[in-house]
C-alpha cells in the first residue's frame, strides 16, 4: 500500500508542476500579446493609444510577477529596462517616428524574447544583418569612407534594436566576443586601416553573428524539464514494476502452500 502513495505522490507532484508551468506560460502569452498590441499601434503611428498600451503592459507585469524559475531576474531588468526606454521614447514630442518604432520594436521583440523557446523574432533579422555586413565588405573593397561609414551606422542601429533580446538569449561570453569586434571596428574608423585588415575584421564579426544565430535556433526544449519528465516517469515505473512483482511474488508463494495442504 505505502508503494502506491509513493507512486500517487510524485504523479501528484509531476502534474502541480505541469500545471503551474501552464500558468507560468499563460502570463508570458498575455503580456507578449500587449507587446504585440503595442507594436502594432506603433507602426499605425498611433503614439498616445501605444502609450497606453505600455502603461497596461507594466500594470500586468506588477501584478503578475513572473518566478524565478522560469525566467532569470536579469531578464526581467532587462525587459523593465527597456520598457522604461520606450516610455520614454514615445513621451518625447521632439523625437522622430523612426525612433520611436524602432524603441517599440526593439521592447517586443525582447518580450518575446523571454518566453519563446525556438526561433524568438529577433532571429528573423538573420538575413538583413547579414546582407549588412555584404554592404560593408563592399564599401571596404572598393575604399568608399563616406558609404561604409552611413553602413556601419545602418548596421549600429540594427544591432542595437535586437541587443537586448540577444542578451537574453545568447551567453555573456558571446555578447562579448561581438562587442569586443565592434569595439575593434570602432577604434580604427578614423584610422588609415588597409582594406585587408577592415575586410578581415568584418569577416570575423560576421562568424560570430552567424553563431549568435544559429545557436538560438539550435536551443530547443528545455533538458532541465525533460530530465524531470525522464526521472518521474522512471520512477513511477519502478514503482508500479516492484509493487506488481510483490503481488506476483504473494500470489505464487500463496498457491505453493495450498498446493502443500493438499
Amino acid at each position: 500500500m505505502g508503494r502506491w502513495i509513493i507512486c500517487f505522490t510524485v504523479l501528484f507532484l509531476l502534474f502541480a508542476s505541469t500545471e503551474a508551468k501552464g500558468d507560468e506560460n499563460d502570463r508570458w502569452n498575455s503580456l507578449s500579446k500587449t507587446s504585440y498590441s503595442a507594436f502594432q499601434l506603433a507602426k499605425q503611428g498611433r503614439t498616445a493609444d501605444c502609450l497606453q498600451m505600455l502603461n497596461y503592459f507594466s500594470r500586468q507585469f506588477e501584478k503578475h510577477p513572473v518566478s524565478g524559475q522560469s525566467v532569470s531576474s536579469r531578464t526581467i531588468r532587462t525587459i523593465s529596462a527597456v520598457h522604461s526606454k520606450a516610455v520614454e521614447t514615445l513621451s518625447e514630442q521632439t523625437r522622430d517616428p523612426d525612433a520611436k518604432m524602432r524603441a517599440v520594436t526593439q521592447f517586443h521583440m525582447v518580450v518575446d524574447a523571454a518566453f519563446t523557446e525556438n526561433e524568438p523574432l529577433w532571429s528573423s533579422m538573420e538575413d538583413t544583418m547579414m546582407a549588412s555586413f555584404q554592404h560593408l565588405k563592399e564599401d571596404a573593397a572598393g575604399g568608399n569612407t563616406t558609404s561604409f561609414e552611413q553602413d556601419w551606422n545602418e548596421f549600429l542601429s540594427l544591432y542595437e534594436t535586437i541587443y537586448p533580446s540577444v542578451s537574453v538569449d545568447v551567453t555573456p561570453g558571446q555578447i562579448r566576443k561581438v562587442q569586443a569586434l565592434i569595439s575593434s571596428v570602432e577604434d580604427d574608423l578614423s584610422e588609415n586601416v588597409s582594406q585587408e585588415a577592415r575586410i578581415s575584421q568584418l569577416t570575423s564579426m560576421e562568424t560570430e553573428f552567424k553563431n549568435l544565430f544559429k545557436g538560438v535556433k539550435e536551443d530547443e526544449a528545455d533538458p532541465s524539464l525533460i530530465w524531470v519528465i525522464i526521472s518521474t516517469g522512471g520512477m513511477i515505473i519502478l514503482t508500479l514494476t516492484y509493487a506488481a512483482w510483490r503481488k506476483f511474488k504473494g500470489e505464487k508463494e500463496k498457491q505453493v502452500e495450498r498446493e502443500r495442504e493438499w
